[in-house]
């Protein structure tokens, strides 16, 4: 099992690194690096749907002969005994525990933990890890000092020519005022999130 839940990110480091090096002579395959989450995600996709379709396990689990298997427990009690009128023999346990094939609600849902959930993980990882370094290089450098990519060259003065272009310096300032107060909800929440994600898979 636990070479199973490791297998993904083993797979997706040597994707990378194999991709990194077809990039040096294939300049377009940069493309796919820069959206590395949605290429893998969508990769991870389709190979987890087509196996827990034909084997009703996980990619992972598939090759390790791993299977799934959904328990439906069924509890016999005195008054369903007595109202079949059937006695059962003194060997026979009182609980039935049938194992039967996933259904499609279950295979969803499988999908949904093995490649919906992971990539807003990562996503969300990369959104903390770019704030939390923001916050380190504001403690070094003070929090008076904007940094290189938020300085806003064209908007601030007020001695703008155009109202038009005014106006749409005010809409775009907004806008990266509220990413960047989205950035930081995330960054605050992210290590509680992350802790309850681990919790549920466990």
């Amino acid at each position: 099992m636990a070479a199973a839940q490791q297998l993904p990110s083993s797979l997706r480091a040597a994707l990378t690194y194999s991709l990194g090096v077809l990039a040096l002579r294939r300049p377009f395959i940069h493309k796919i690096l820069d959206y590395e989450d949605e290429f893998f995600a969508l990769l991870m996709l389709v190979l987890e749907t087509h196996s827990l379709r034909t084997t009703d396990a996980s990619f992972a689990e598939s090759l390790y002969g791993l299977r799934r298997r959904a328990v439906n427990i069924k509890v016999k009690t005195k008054d369903n005994i007595h109202s079949k009128k059937k006695i059962l023999p003194l060997d026979s346990p009182a609980d039935a525990i049938h194992h039967n094939g996933l259904e499609k609600r279950q295979k969803i849902l499988s999908v949904v933990f093995l490649v919906v959930l992971p990539y807003f993980r990562s996503k969300l990882q990369y959104v903390y890890n770019r704030e939390r370094e923001a916050t380190l290089q504001a403690s070094l450098w003070g929090e008076g000092e904007e940094r290189f990519g938020n300085i806003d060259y064209f908007g601030g003065s007020g001695n703008s020519s155009a109202s038009g272009s005014s106006s749409g310096e005010e809409a775009s300032t907004t806008r990266r005022r509220v990413m960047k107060r989205i950035q930081k909800i995330i960054a605050a929440c992210y290590p509680w999130i992350h802790a309850g994600s681990e919790g549920l898979a466990q």
